[in-house]
């Protein structure tokens, strides 16, 4: 249910991309820091995207050099620890525990085995991190019971099921204590916890429908060989559209003081291009020419 929170790069100015994979390198190398070298590789652009978010209403992220331990001869300038990136890794690693759990409920095969030794190894940072956000730890695994209770019920109603996994994101709001940031701030996170299931449903409905298993679209929609209908497609890229506007609404309320730029990137460029790429087939393919520079 994670990786479709990205910005629209070719949009974005030097000065600001900069910016981004400073964030992220911050967001790696405090999870190094705090769960261990194991957890640098659960590292997420949708908890970056929650970093950024956080610090976005606060003074700019000071820089420091760090080196990538994937590129060991360079120096990369990452942004320098805080509050707010220590908050986002300990969410990163709760939620990619909960991840794990429900490939390994869901997968078979070899699939299941590699969720499980994952949350095997990240099995001491888990216990950390839940000692660090014990309320976000436990509201979270109770969201994710409702949704798996959603499942077994086989319960045809999609946002049910959407709205009880953007309840997680939600929870994420606590972190502010002014009711003028948490409100939008919850706000906006529902709406892209809802974007990111019903995008992640969408692209695994034609594996899904071969293999039998469960995806909320299924109940919902007439598939045919693992497709939705144009009339049904439409309807559905309506409604995540709708809550991408929703989100925007949201985020124009936050009183940004840097990163206005790349937040503003991602809600009004990056989710919409994800969402279109999905729809067509093409996003994984995207993001195997971009790691591979072609």
């Amino acid at each position: 249910m994670f990786g479709y929170v990205r910005p629209l790069r070719a949009e974005l100015r030097v000065k600001t991309l900069e910016q981004y994979q400073a964030g992220y390198c911050g967001l790696c190398r405090t999870l190094g820091k705090s769960f261990g070298f194991a957890a640098r590789f659960t590292v997420s652009y949708d908890l970056l995207f929650l970093y950024l978010l956080l610090s976005g209403v606060q003074d700019p992220a000071e820089r420091e050099r760090c080196r990538c331990p994937a590129r060991p001869w360079r120096c990369r300038a990452c942004d320098a620890d805080s509050d707010a990136l220590r908050y986002a890794a300990s969410l990163n690693v709760i939620l990619t525990w909960e991840k794990l759990g429900d490939s390994a409920k869901d997968e078979r095969g070899l699939k299941r085995l590699a969720a499980r030794l994952g949350r095997l190894a990240l099995k001491r940072a888990y216990r950390k991190a839940a000692a660090q956000e014990p309320d976000f730890a436990a509201r979270c695994r109770d969201q994710m019971e409702t949704i798996w209770n959603l499942e077994a019920a086989k319960e045809p109603s999609m946002d049910r099921h959407a709205d009880a996994f953007a309840q997680i994101l939600r929870l994420a709001s606590v972190w502010f204590s002014e009711p003028e940031l948490r409100r939008p701030v919850e706000e906006l996170l529902g709406h892209v916890g809802r974007y990111l299931y019903l995008v992640d449903a969408l692209e695994d409905l034609p594996k899904d429908a071969k293999k039998e298993r469960f995806n909320p679209l299924i109940l919902r929609f007439s598939v045919r060989n693992g497709q939705l209908g144009d009339e049904d497609k439409a309807y559905l890229l309506l409604s995540i559209r709708q809550s991408l506007n929703r989100a925007a609404a949201a985020l124009e309320l936050l009183p940004l003081k840097g990163g206005e730029e790349i937040l503003h990137n991602i809600i009004y460029l990056g989710l919409p291009a994800v969402l279109q790429s999905v729809a067509e087939g093409s996003f994984r393919k995207r993001q195997k020419r971009m790691r591979s520079g072609t």
